[in-house]
């Protein structure tokens, strides 16, 4: 079940590239989504990280908000990367199998 979320994953990626950064944020979205169906039904093992958090920014979008996957638990917005870093929440957290 992990191959087409992994195809997934791959084609949101390549998706972005030679994109604008205003695209690629538009893009990223599709890749986050894609990222983070992975990890909760892969559960991708331990390599990566013990938890994965899904982050969730309200404002992304003109307040559509959007959804990311970070390894460790501070936030660190890839939407407002250099306005509002902080901005969102945890909303899971995916404990990996050991």
């Amino acid at each position: 079940a992990a191959k087409p979320l992994a195809k997934a994953v791959a084609d949101a990626a390549v998706a972005m590239k030679d994109k604008s950064l205003a695209d690629q944020r538009a893009a990223f979205v599709a890749l986050s989504n894609a990222v983070i169906d992975l990890a909760r039904k892969a559960r991708l093992g331990d390599a990566t990280a013990p938890t994965l958090y899904v982050m969730h920014c309200p404002m992304a979008f003109d307040d559509k908000g959007a959804h990311w996957l970070q390894d460790e638990e501070q936030l660190a917005n890839p939407y407002y990367a250099t306005q509002m870093k902080r901005c969102g929440e945890v909303v899971q957290r995916i404990e990996l199998k050991k």
